[in-house]
């Protein structure tokens, strides 16, 4: 391997512990303060908030392990399961995409409901996102590479993680 990966590989894996760190400190204090509040939207915003973070340093441990641990190949079982997993979980996330929508159509709707909704609409967009790109990646039966998964990634996010986005 390269010496410039693996520094690269060394610092980022420092780095994405300090994440995990800040991720999971986030997510104390957030868990912490919002115990004490009354209102029910706001208490819930910040307790997703909460859970993202959590989600994100896991993610950040697995880019930890992907980068320090070698992976076990996919049998074809394992594709296959992989891939049926991945089948009905869009089919869900279209079931869901397509309700709050629904909702979303009614006229009647407090601004705060719609607000909530939309929050939830763009992360069901997101995920459906994801486990399309994953399915393809999956039917061509093809070992992901690193560019693979940022193209994944990013494919559908506007400003790519710059201040824009």
């Amino acid at each position: 391997m390269n010496r410039a990966i693996i520094l690269y590989c060394m610092e980022a894996v420092e780095l994405f512990k300090k994440a995990v760190e800040l991720e999971e400190e986030n997510v104390r204090k957030l868990r912490e303060g919002t115990g004490k509040l009354r209102n029910i939207i706001i208490k819930e915003l910040l307790g997703s908030i909460a859970n993202d973070s959590q989600k994100h340093a896991e993610l950040y441990r697995g880019l930890i392990r992907y980068l320090t641990e070698v992976g076990a190949a996919l049998s074809e079982e394992n594709f296959e399961e992989l891939q049926r997993i991945v089948e009905e979980h869009i089919r869900m996330e279209e079931e869901m995409i397509k309700y709050v929508n629904e909702m979303l159509e009614r006229e009647d709707l407090p601004k705060e409901v719609r607000y909530v909704l939309d929050y939830i609409l763009v992360d069901e967009r997101r995920h459906h996102a994801l486990l399309k790109g994953m399915l393809e990646v999956i039917v061509r039966k093809k070992v992901i590479t690193e560019k693979d998964w940022w193209d994944l990634i990013w494919k559908d996010v506007p400003f790519h993680g710059t201040p824009g986005g």
